[in-house]
């Protein structure tokens, strides 16, 4: 199966979207830098905060964009939906993921409603077309999930080793990949990527927050795959907590050190290896970020 429908964007699942969807103004700062804070960074705390951003078999293969990210918001007000889309667009640069230039196609949605069960529900029927790469297992855990926000990302074709989208043949049904590198143990031959990432939040979860937080937060559940279960015993200060924060509970103002980190590290990486090298070289950039001062003294 082609993907080409894919490279129209999202811009169908956004009108349905912003049909049902609340227009609600979500505080907004004049501050466009990206907030981190600085934490002590013991060696478990950043295997843990790892593994939970690459979710996968130690010897599989981790899945980020390639494609050039054209991010686009919907269920808020005017001035919010390009705050939040221009938000997006610099934390992916500062992350080292390719941008899109105006007038793309989306390809990373954000989407606030007040109604996240009734959306999915809506989407299925009339976009099934998103959610081709879950099972119905995954699909009905979307719609059931008792988190305020829920995301998924969509596979683009392979990459070969060189970073070349390989092409689909019909005939026997899969793709070719021509290549003249010798076959290695170390690394593989071809590479996964995504094609588009969609994260629905619900507006009750983001009273008191401002549009940088919605969008950091945006931008770690798509730019990245998470599983969130991972990080509930973590203590590592992430943006990914302040939807369930408490009322008056501190929670950080943008993307931590850490959230940054993980992602430099996660584009910087080696994407022909395994999940395990990767995870060991995305370990070692984030202890870098941490403690900078300590990674010279070596």
């Amino acid at each position: 199966m082609t993907r080409a429908w894919l490279r129209g964007g999202l811009s169908a699942a956004a009108l349905l979207a912003s049909g049902t969807a609340v227009a609600q103004e979500v505080p907004q700062k004049d501050d466009k830098e990206i907030v981190v804070t600085g934490v002590r960074d013991p060696e478990r705390e950043i295997k843990d905060f790892v593994q939970a951003f690459t979710p996968g078999s130690t010897l599989g293969q981790l899945s980020r964009f390639e494609w050039a990210v054209c991010p686009m918001a919907t269920g808020v007000g005017p001035a919010q939906k390009l705050a939040v889309a221009d938000r997006l667009r610099n934390v992916a640069k500062a992350a080292g993921v390719r941008i899109a230039g105006d007038g793309c196609a989306p390809n990373v949605l954000v989407i606030v409603t007040p109604d996240k069960r009734g959306l999915l529900e809506a989407l299925f029927l009339k976009h099934p077309e998103y959610f081709v790469d879950l099972s119905k297992a995954e699909r009905r855990a979307l719609v059931e999930s008792a988190e305020p926000a829920v995301a998924w990302h969509l596979k683009g074709p392979p990459r070969s080793a060189d970073g070349k989208d390989l092409q689909y043949d019909s005939g026997p049904g899969y793709y070719v990949n021509r290549t003249t590198r010798p076959p290695s143990r170390l690394s593989f031959a071809s590479r996964p990527q995504f094609a588009a990432a969609i994260v629905v939040v619900e507006n009750r979860a983001l009273d008191g927050l401002t549009t940088i937080q919605l969008a950091d937060y945006a931008a770690m559940r798509t730019l990245i795959r998470v599983d969130s279960t991972k990080l509930a015993g973590s203590t590592a200060p992430t943006i990914l907590k302040v939807l369930e924060a408490p009322m008056g509970s501190e929670i950080p103002l943008g993307l931590t050190k850490w959230d940054l980190g993980v992602l430099r590290g996660f584009y910087a990486s080696n994407p022909n290896v395994t999940a395990a090298s990767q995870r060991s070289e995305m370990r070692k950039r984030l202890k870098k970020e941490l403690d900078p001062a300590a990674e010279e003294k070596k």
